[in-house]
């Protein structure tokens, strides 16, 4: 039973309520045309000519100005099908106008000219669009001036075989429709099952196809008409306006469609947009940035201290370089877990942030070391020095703190350690000088173990020959 219920509802069409409701507006249209007199039908017959011309040409720019997602040669067709059935149907109009003064002469011919712009305002439309589903099958590359080119050909053509009925001239209208309404129904029902066909392809094709259904049940309609004025005829013409109205309704619904899914495609790219300059944020912050103390890492320090010590050589401002290690950060490890010893490289990057300026860069080095790169010192060697040597002393003394760790265990019981800690910190001091930067680390280092040999919790500049000679207040001639 499903897999009917499936084939049935993908046979159904979506505008399938759009459709029932102007074939019963239409049937509701001849019900009243069947009993109404026919003194006012030739103004009403002028009026619905005159409606379709409009109509159509409508259609021709909907297509045109909506742009659906339809192969560009083959909207372009439609187009342009349109526009000549609108030409065809406003002349077959204006002939029957009474003209007067400069263009009375139409008056007179108008007896055969009339009829004559009765198959061509009627066969232009289906036999445009069913050239247009063979180019669009054969994914042809015609271009549309080649087309319209086509079809003004077609159109001569069509003019021209009803100009040479000559046994059907005499009965005038009547003479011509009758002999060519039958081919007429025949090439709808070609082009209806053609479209249908292809009305997974855009729906567009879908609100074609029904409106073909319902100029079909127009032209039936000619069928027994024997008076070019008469109910027959009204109902022809009424059933193309309620064609061509629910084409533009279809459309309308078409365009609201395409909107909506083109806003929700917008927003979808929107959101993948954020989620990604997101994951690129993350994926920089994974790759220079240290994952527990979102300090900079050593990839992103090392490309601080080059850009640091670029603006060195270019500013004549000295920078300096302090590297530092957390005493007795293993016995606390040891004691109580890495969970403490985690708590307390958070709190002492916090304790570091706030002992520098802006400028300055503090880096997690690895473990339990860190760098601090101090930048724009000044232009005097031994102010730049002092300047260095307030800093550091001043992370020496924050640093030395007490620590009081909260640590929260599985048992949801929290846990309050109490650590004291010190640091041990290497200076080193530089102005724009082509040293490479794992070697300038390696001196601050340097200077980092000889103040831990001095007995911790203080600082040693570098100096290359014998850094046990300085200690904290010590001013060496340095890089």
């Amino acid at each position: 039973m499903e897999p009917i219920l499936e084939a049935v509802s993908k046979l159904r069409p979506k505008y399938l309520y759009a459709f029932l409701l102007f074939v019963g507006l239409y049937a509701v249209v001849l019900f009243s045309l069947s009993g109404t007199g026919a003194e006012k039908f030739p103004y009403l017959h002028l009026g619905l000519d005159t409606s379709n011309a409009i109509l159509s040409l409508l259609l021709a720019v909907f297509l045109l100005g909506e742009q659906h997602a339809i192969q560009p040669n083959v909207r372009s067709y439609l187009v342009i099908g349109f526009s000549f059935a609108a030409g065809t149907e406003l002349l077959h109009a204006l002939i029957g106008i009474e003209w007067s003064g400069w263009f009375a002469w139409i008056g007179q011919y108008s007896g055969t000219l009339r009829p004559t712009t009765w198959p061509p305002s009627t066969y232009v439309l289906p036999l445009s669009m069913a050239w247009v589903y063979g180019l669009m099958r054969r994914q042809s590359t015609l271009s549309p001036i080649a087309f319209a080119v086509g079809m003004l050909l077609l159109t001569l053509v069509l003019f021209a075989l009803s100009f040479r009925l000559p046994n059907y001239m005499d009965t005038g209208l009547l003479g011509i429709q009758r002999p060519t309404q039958v081919p007429l129904l025949l090439l709808w029902v070609v082009v209806i099952v053609l479209y249908w066909r292809q009305r997974h392809e855009h729906r567009l094709f879908e609100g074609l196809a029904l409106m073909g259904v319902l100029l079909f049940l127009s032209d039936l309609c000619m069928l027994y008409s024997n008076s070019p004025h008469e109910k027959f005829t009204m109902m022809a013409h009424a059933g193309k306006l309620s064609a061509y109205v629910m084409l533009h309704v279809i459309q309308m619904r078409i365009a609201a469609e395409d909107n909506q899914a083109r806003r929700e495609v917008e927003q979808s790219l929107i959101e993948e947009k954020e989620h990604l300059s997101r994951a690129l944020a993350e994926i920089n912050k994974l790759a220079r940035y240290d994952t527990l103390t979102n300090l900079a890492n050593r990839r992103l320090l090392e490309e601080r201290i080059a850009q640091a010590m670029a603006l060195s050589k270019r500013s004549g401002l000295y920078g300096a370089i302090l590297f530092l290690d957390l005493d007795n950060f293993k016995s606390l490890n040891d004691t109580h877990g890495h969970g403490a010893g985690d708590l307390l490289l958070i709190e002492a990057a916090r304790r570091l942030s706030g002992c520098v300026r802006e400028v300055d860069t503090v880096a997690r080095f690895g473990g339990d070391e860190f760098v601090v790169l101090l930048s724009q010192l000044d232009q005097d060697y031994a102010k730049s020095i002092a300047l260095a040597g307030q800093v550091a002393d001043k992370i020496r003394r924050i640093l030395s703190e007490p620590y009081t760790l909260k640590m929260q265990h599985d048992s949801q019981v929290e846990t309050i350690v109490e650590h004291h800690s010190a640091a041990s910190i290497g200076v080193v001091v530089f102005l724009g000088q082509d040293v490479r930067t794992e070697d300038m680390i390696k001196w601050a280092d340097t200077a980092m173990y000889q103040a831990k040999k001095s007995g911790r919790n203080q600082f040693r500049y570098y100096e290359p020959t014998s850094c046990d000679e300085y200690g904290a207040d010590a001013a060496p001639q340095g890089l």
